[in-house]
């Protein structure tokens, strides 16, 4: 079983069969840690495995992550984006990870529908989490 902190809007969104989710952190450690990009971080010392952040989030600093993803509109984060409309994004994963189950993503673009007013900020926080879940 998964242990899962999902800190963020969409957090409740999700829900896996084989994972707890926290969606504050309580625990001493996470298989994966997903920050939104309106979450402040409480100073709670903890690990993970994967750290999901948006780029430029304060107070990661009490977290150790093996590895660490980013995502936002600039080029240098993992997950981003290279063109938008109103019913479709193109995400980019800038470079390979790894997911939870150990699959091996290679950096590429995908093709994801968009609802009509979802904010970039929250789309590719969902996104992100179903990329590192092995969510399709």
């Amino acid at each position: 079983m998964y242990h899962l902190a999902l800190c963020g809007k969409n957090s409740e969104l999700f829900s896996f069969a084989d994972a707890e989710i926290d969606h504050e952190i309580k625990r001493k450690f996470y298989d994966l840690i997903a920050v939104g990009f309106d979450t402040e971080l409480l100073a709670r010392p903890c690990s993970c495995t994967i750290l999901l952040v948006p780029e430029g989030i304060k107070g990661i600093q009490y977290i150790q992550a093996v590895c660490a993803v980013s995502y936002g509109c600039r080029s240098k984060n993992t997950i981003t984006f290279s063109s938008v409309d109103e019913e479709k994004v193109s995400l980019t994963l800038q470079r390979s990870l790894m997911t939870l189950s150990g699959n091996l993503l290679d950096s590429q673009e995908f093709m994801l529908p968009k609802e009509k007013d979802e904010l970039m900020e929250d789309f590719m926080f969902t996104a992100g989490v179903r990329l590192l879940t092995d969510i399709q």
